[in-house]
């Protein structure tokens, strides 16, 4: 099976990205979009929060940067994981994961990757993190 037809089977899943740098958050957009997910975007935590908001309940996926301008997405991963505890996790950062450690949540089906990431990067951790919550 191709790595666009493994994407193929959880396109359709709708995915929160949280990522305060613009050209980042563009790039990964289009990319998610072109391989079938749909794509709410925030570049704050505050604006994440309205998201989750009003449609906490659709969104799959939390794709995050672990640190942003207005703060960690610790306690906003904590409080999205308490309306839905099902929520799957992926965190990112130009730190390493050694260094970001303490950020993360005890999700059992996070994932870390870590910036620069290629697009085959991407799409696979997130194929990973879906497939281990089947």
């Amino acid at each position: 099976m191709s790595g666009k037809e493994k994407t193929s089977a959880i396109a359709g899943k709708t995915i929160l990205l949280i990522e305060d740098e613009d050209i980042v958050r563009v790039l990964v957009r289009r990319l998610l979009e072109e391989n079938g997910f749909t794509i709410l975007d925030a570049a704050t935590l505050a604006r994440a929060r309205e998201i989750w908001r009003t449609a906490g309940q659709s969104i799959d996926l939390l794709f995050a940067d672990v640190q942003l301008p207005d703060g960690s997405v610790k306690e906003l991963c904590r409080e999205f994981l308490q309306d839905k505890p099902g929520l799957r996790v992926i965190f990112t950062s130009g730190y390493s994961e050694d260094v970001i450690q303490d950020t993360k949540c005890d999700v059992p089906c996070s994932a870390f990757i870590q910036k620069p990431f290629n697009p085959r990067e991407l799409l696979n951790a997130i194929r990973e993190v879906f497939e281990i919550t089947k």
